[in-house]
């Protein structure tokens, strides 16, 4: 079976966007994007000795983001042919956090930057960052001001083709942030292949720009067309909608599911999930431009597979409201996958966590790490605590093939194996998964993988991988993808498919446009990079919108926004919110908080204020849920978070963390402190002046901490007193966070 999760641009009806021209090396980047006088050179594309030098790239970056080049930070710089432009060579600029490893403090500020540069015009035809990793969601800028923005950007990104570029409906507001999609018409008629999309942030600062464009002939128009009311008419008719569940995704990862109606594609046509329609014929189009078979008008496009074992249990688990205990779960492993001593033992690093992304956020996750006596064989086993689910096992086997390695086995022969491992990691599903047979992939690396779907109110969803050593057919890795025990809409309260369709076009009406086709080689397979016609076709298709997915809610029949990329999570506030609920919903809002209620009155525990630090830290370190002090025990919720603090460097290592006693104003301040790098001046209290009225009642060796985090507003001075001993609630735990990011970005900008 197959599926589409994004939406693919009619701009090609192919699976790659398509990056060309942009920006002349006489850019002068100003913060708004302003557009300058400079022209670019008219040069040609395609010479396969570059023109400009990595040194002429990089002063091109330095002009348009001099902001990335701030503390010595330069990019490493590569040249290699473009994927999509047959003869182009680009410079590839990118910026990349281990660099940043060595900085004091968070890393809150651009983790990650890639430019793209055409090495013989210059022009930029790929902009993408990070930007900070904190952003504040409760503002924003007008619509009417990100859109000039947007369009200064665009002058000055491609002076070349920005004033062929016109704005598409739909651009604008989305995700917290904005997208504007620009694309080219030629005589009304829109050529999507020729297009640039921007998208900035909630304040206006640009986050992301692609430029596609292909130079071909464009042909005349026919005196003779179908009527968009017929064109209509067939593309609803030749349009397969399934019904599927997606995760909802936000900033932490995959979110909950949603039940949605989503383009699919068939066997005559398996590059492009929304057809194109032949403006003269009305025949639909494969991605070569060929005319196939019309459909039936209301197929879904999926063949429905079997289950692994046709009787076997099929019953979706349940979430324990009390989550299974670490010596309950160890039992179930070691029975259920024959890991039993004296053979396994469990080694260092066993222990629970709180998984803070993904499918299974906020789910408390146990890993074993078991080692052989006898071998001395790694495993490493992870269960979901809700429900005793296994979410990933690893053997931690490298396949490294030999002249003497047995041969590789039939892929008959690793399927067997792959279904006998499925039955073996869920006994209790085994009705419920079933192979997909598109997963029969290529073995690359001597391992070869699976995909396994979930049957789910009927609906079939991919959520197992299993990769097997092809030559020994072993188990090597598993993973789950998809919370069984999670809510998933019925799909009886679903709208129908005719509805959907339906609802697709009047939010997405067909329209005559030129279309691009591929060429294949002469074998029949897509070439690598991607080649295309010289000359566009005419056809029927929906336009291309700035950033959805063709993806509907099949409850509402609203097309559903990318979430490739997510800006920010847009926020509610109530109204008369108190700072410290505008504190905590900024911080759930950057994925530094779990989702959900956070009573901002509620005191809050020594080891939660380490989990908040370490999520915002930015500095993703895996860390093990072994214990680090003698007072944290591998099934404290914590402990994955305290360990990760220690590795970030941070949080001191030494005697009892009491990570169940309410936190303090002190040990904020000296934690804080830390964070933020700044321990070498707070280790010289003599260097401030102690403006608070309880200086007795701060130890000498914290008065330091103390005068930093109160002087700069972190933790604010209650009527002249710091009042070290007082406990803090969420809500002053999270403000003080809130002030201490504010800080830190507010002295890196400076």
């Amino acid at each position: 079976m197959q599926y589409v999760h994004k939406r693919f641009h009619v701009v090609l009806l192919s699976s790659i966007v398509v990056l060309s021209t942009g920006l002349s090396t006489a850019l002068a980047a100003d913060n708004d994007g302003s557009a300058s006088d400079n022209s670019p050179a008219a040069t040609t594309s395609g010479s396969t000795s570059p023109k400009y030098s990595s040194d002429d790239a990089i002063n091109i970056a330095k002009k348009l983001v001099p902001e990335l080049f701030a503390n010595n930070q330069n990019p490493t710089v590569s040249l290699g042919p473009n994927p999509t432009v047959k003869g182009q060579l680009d410079y590839q600029l990118n910026w990349s956090p281990v660099a940043m490893n060595n900085q004091p403090g968070p890393r809150l500020t651009n983790a990650y930057a890639n430019i793209a540069i055409d090495a013989n015009t210059g022009d930029v035809i790929q902009f993408n960052q990070d930007g900070s990793a904190w952003t504040d969601p409760t503002k924003t800028i007008s619509g009417s001001a990100a859109q000039q923005k947007a369009e200064n950007w665009l002058a000055k990104l491609t002076p070349t083709h920005y004033q062929d570029l016109s704005i598409q409906p739909g651009s604008g507001a989305e995700n917290g942030g904005f997208v504007f999609l620009f694309v080219r018409k030629v005589n009304g008629i829109i050529a999507p292949f020729n297009q640039a999309v921007i998208h900035l942030d909630n304040l206006g600062n640009l986050i992301e720009y692609n430029l596609s464009w292909q130079d071909v002939q464009l042909p005349s128009v026919p005196s003779t067309l179908l009527t968009p009311a017929d064109a209509a008419t067939r593309y609803q008719n030749n349009l397969i909608l399934s019904l599927q569940y997606q995760p909802q995704f936000t900033r932490n990862g995959a979110g909950p599911q949603q039940l949605v109606y989503a383009p699919t594609t068939s066997a005559l046509n398996p590059l492009n999930p929304l057809p194109a329609l032949d403006a003269v014929t009305g025949l639909p189009l494969d991605a070569t431009g060929t005319p196939i078979p019309a459909s039936s008008g209301n197929s879904t496009g999926i063949t429905p597979e079997a289950p692994l074992v046709a009787d076997g249990p099929h019953a979706l688990p349940k979430a324990s409201a009390k989550p299974y205990t670490t010596a309950q779960l160890q039992t179930q492993i070691a029975q259920q996958l024959g890991l039993a001593a004296p053979d396994w033992n469990i080694s260092s690093g066993t222990g629970q966590s709180l998984s803070s992304s993904g499918e299974f956020a906020q789910h408390p996750i146990v890993d074993f790490n078991y080692v052989n006596s006898n071998t001395g064989k790694t495993l490493s086993v992870s269960v979901d605590a809700t429900d005793g689910i296994i979410t990933d096992y690893d053997s931690g086997g490298v396949v490294q093939p030999t002249a003497t390695s047995a041969p590789q086995l039939s892929l008959q022969a690793l399927q067997a194996n792959a279904n006998a491992a499925v039955e073996k990691l869920y006994p209790t599903l085994t009705g419920a998964f079933a192979i997909e047979p598109t997963s029969q992939a290529n073995v690359m690396n001597g391992q070869v993988m699976f995909t396994y779907d979930l049957f789910i109110n009927g609906i079939q969803i991919p959520a197992l991988n299993v990769v097997l050593n092809a030559f020994t057919g072993e188990l090597e890795n598993a993973n789950l993808s998809v919370d069984p025990s999670a809510s998933f809409p019925s799909p009886a309260n679903a709208i129908s498919v005719s509805d959907a369709k339906a609802d697709f076009l009047k939010q997405d009406p067909v329209e005559l446009q030129y279309f691009l086709p591929i060429v294949k080689n002469a074998s029949g397979d897509q070439q690598y990079p991607l080649q295309y016609a010289d000359q566009a076709k005419l056809v029927y298709a929906p336009a291309p919108l700035p950033d959805e997915t063709g993806i509907l809610d099949a409850l509402t029949g609203k097309l559903i926004p990318a979430n490739n990329g997510l800006l920010s999570t847009p926020v509610n506030l109530p109204k008369n919110a108190t700072p410290a609920q505008v504190a905590i919903t900024k911080l759930q809002a950057n994925g530094f908080l779990p989702s959900g209620t956070i009573d901002p009155k509620a005191t809050i525990s020594r080891a939660e204020f380490i989990a908040w630090l370490s999520n915002a830290y930015q500095y993703d370190i895996s860390g093990s849920p072994a214990p680090q002090f003698p007072d944290v025990s591998a099934d404290n919720p914590y402990a994955t978070n305290i360990s990760e603090a220690l590795m970030q460097g941070w949080l001191p290592g030494n005697g009892d963390l009491s990570p169940a006693s309410a936190l303090t104003r002190l040990a904020a301040a000296n934690w804080l402190v830390d964070w933020l790098g700044w321990q070498g001046p707070a280790a010289h209290p003599s260097l401030f002046k102690l403006n608070y009225k309880d200086v007795s009642a701060v130890p000498k060796a914290d008065e330091g901490a103390v005068a930093m985090i109160s002087g700069a507003g972190i933790i604010p001075l209650v009527d002249g007193k710091f009042n070290p001993n007082q406990t803090m609630t969420q809500g002053d735990a999270a403000i003080a966070l809130v002030n201490a990011i504010n800080t830190f970005l507010a002295g890196q900008q400076g």
